[in-house]
Order: structure tokens, then C-alpha cells, then sequence
């Protein structure tokens, strides 16, 4: 959305913004008032995208009513695999987690409440807690029947990414860009990501013991 000059929340910015609290109270039942991430103290964002606020489109069609939705869709099969290879690689409880990065996102890393986000939002509401290939490929094409049966028809859009430009653009009311519809595969950059948060896990694992190895060291040193 950023091409569109239209200031979009996505993950990032709950990671920047320290908002992993307010979106686990969304999904306990709480309902704290969405302007409070979206527009307080001059944010001002005018789209949202990805986990965790994709998962409340009812709610903030509701609190916006002149909003817009566009359900970005693929077959099932290429979501899977692009999902094991990143966004599943930080979600608490998923089972593609690798240890280190469980650990990093229990102590509060990328941001404070990262895990119990991740584990509530996506592995709980999102996918029901089952991570079976073929449930959460199931889940994942429910979903999408979900929001066509239940968003005004005016209001939605159904999108590819190989649809380019034209279609986006002309729902959201916005000229095209100049520049080619991007097509990037962040799968290797988010891989460095997933990589960097599993030595950083490691490396808190490995801390206790060697406190303790040079605790003991430097009381035989003393002796």
C-alpha cells in the first residue's frame, strides 16, 4: 500500500508500535477501541494488511464502515508451502517453529507478548490449532468462502496479485502507479529473519551456563 500513498499497519508495525497486547484482547473477547493502534496519537494509517488485523475485517469494517476489503487469495497448495517457510516459522505453538526462535518469542522478542500473539491470533483463531497440512490448506480455502458469503458485495474485492494494478486500483478509487505491479518472493529475506531470531534463542538458552561455568571458574581462581 505503500505505492498507493496509503499508510498501511501490518505486522511490522505491531512489532515497531508494541501492539502484540491489543491484538491478543481482541481475540480474548476485549474489544479495546481499534483507534487506539490505527489512529491514536497521530498513527493515522488508512489500510491494514497481514496477521495479526487481518483477522478482524468484520470488526474494523464495522468500526469504519466506509472502509474497503480485498481478499488476497491463491491456491491452497503454494500458501502452504510459502506459510511453513515463513509466517508458520514464528507463530508460538506451530510446529514448524524452530526452538530458538520459541525461545526468543517466549522472552519477549521480536516484541513483548510476540508469542502469546502469534499462538492466539493465528495458531488458535486463524487455524483452530490443528497443523495438519491438509486442515490448515482446508481452513485456509473456508476462510475465503467466509469473507465472500459474509462482506457486502460492494465492499469486497477478490484479488491475485496476477491481476496487477487495474483491478486494485479502481476499487480503492486511486490512480495506477507508473511502475510495474511488484512481484517479489520474501521468502529468503524473512528465512534471514527466522535465522537470526533462532541464534538469538540459542544464545539465551546457552547464557544460564555459562554464568554458571564462570561463576564456578572464578571461585576456583580465588582459592
Amino acid at each position: 500500500m505503500g505505492i498507493l500513498k496509503l499508510p498501511c499497519y501490518h505486522m511490522s508495525e505491531v512489532i515497531a508500535n508494541g501492539d502484540a497486547r491489543f491484538w491478543t484482547q481482541m481475540v480474548e473477547g476485549k474489544k479495546p477501541d481499534l483507534d487506539t493502534v490505527l489512529a491514536h496519537e497521530g498513527r493515522g494509517y488508512l489500510a491494514t494488511c497481514d496477521f495479526p488485523s487481518a483477522g478482524f475485517w468484520r470488526e474494523q469494517l464495522e468500526k469504519y464502515p466506509d472502509a474497503k476489503v480485498v481478499l488476497t487469495t491463491r491456491d491452497a497448495e503454494g500458501w502452504h508451502k510459502s506459510c511453513t517457510m515463513t509466517i508458520f516459522c514464528m507463530t508460538g505453538g506451530s510446529p514448524y517453529q524452530p526452538l530458538g526462535v520459541r525461545i526468543a518469542t517466549w522472552c519477549g522478542i521480536p516484541t513483548r507478548g510476540f508469542y502469546e500473539m502469534t499462538q492466539k491470533v493465528c495458531g488458535g483463531m486463524a487455524f483452530h490449532n490443528n497443523w495438519e497440512p491438509d486442515a490448515l490448506k482446508r481452513r485456509f480455502d473456508e476462510y475465503n468462502a467466509e469473507v465472500q458469503r459474509e462482506c457486502p458485495k460492494d465492499k469486497l474485492l477478490v484479488f491475485r496479485a496476477a491481476d496487477g494494478w487495474g483491478p486494485l486500483c479502481e476499487f480503492l478509487g486511486v490512480p495506477v502507479p507508473e511502475q510495474p505491479y511488484p512481484h517479489v518472493n520474501d521468502t529468503a529475506e524473512f528465512q534471514k529473519i527466522v535465522q537470526v531470531l533462532n541464534i538469538t534463542g540459542y544464545a539465551i538458552m546457552a547464557t544460564p551456563p555459562l554464568i554458571a561455568i564462570g561463576a564456578a571458574l572464578w571461585r576456583s581462581m580465588r582459592k
